[in-house]
């Protein structure tokens, strides 16, 4: 806050000068600490909190992975009972195929009933 100087007149007259001495070493006023101290345990408190953080993350990472891993065996099954369904719907026609055309007479010779056998 400046200080008005009244001057002869009786006016108020601000004065535009101001001295130019730095503030000595030590001089620091006592709030100035106090801001510093509060902030130093509120910088603790924030790195005690970000600690628990980091663990929380490394907790979720390692079930995160584990969960992975699952589901990388059930891909693999899929994938695998996938290929089986596909060769299955190939294979059984032919195969069912090739065993008509070797045994077709005789599997017809057998389920035909001789009018005359009865």
């Amino acid at each position: 806050m400046v200080r008005s100087k009244i001057t002869t007149s009786g006016q108020e007259e601000t004065p535009q000068v101001f001295p130019e001495t730095p503030p000595r070493a030590g001089d620091m006023p006592a709030y100035t600490n106090q801001v510093l101290f509060e902030m130093n345990n509120t910088l603790g408190k924030i790195e005690a909190k970000l600690d628990g953080l980091v663990k929380a993350v490394d907790a979720n990472s390692s079930k995160s992975d584990a969960l992975d891993g699952r589901l990388v065996k059930l891909e693999n099954k899929a994938s695998f009972l996938t290929g089986i369904l596909i060769c299955a719907v190939f294979l059984i026609p032919i195969c069912s195929t090739i065993v008509w055309w070797s045994l077709g007479e005789r599997i017809e010779a057998a389920l035909r009933i001789d009018p005359a056998a009865k």
